[in-house]
């Protein structure tokens, strides 16, 4: 159980990220376009990469814990805190 919710938040960072990334790059390459002066269009991975580590770091931080907690709750229980 604990794996499936942490799953479906690694997912839903992991949509977030890429709509996030591609948003960027798109914006990114307007505003490159609209400036002549700029020597060229460029995407530094190591950074990205850098924030996707803490994005995802993050993500388990903050999820572990519910995560934990909802997995240890017997599913009857679990059924009666939604109603």
């Amino acid at each position: 159980m604990i794996l499936a919710l942490l799953t479906e938040s690694a997912v839903t960072a992991t949509i977030g990220t890429a709509v996030g990334i591609a948003a960027g790059v798109a914006m990114g390459y307007l505003l490159y376009r609209q400036s002549d002066s700029q020597p060229g269009f460029g995407i530094d991975l190591a950074s990205i990469g850098g924030v996707l580590g803490l994005i995802y770091l993050a993500v388990l931080l903050v999820t572990l814990g519910p995560a934990w907690r909802a997995s240890r709750l017997p599913p009857a229980d679990a059924v009666r805190h939604t109603e």
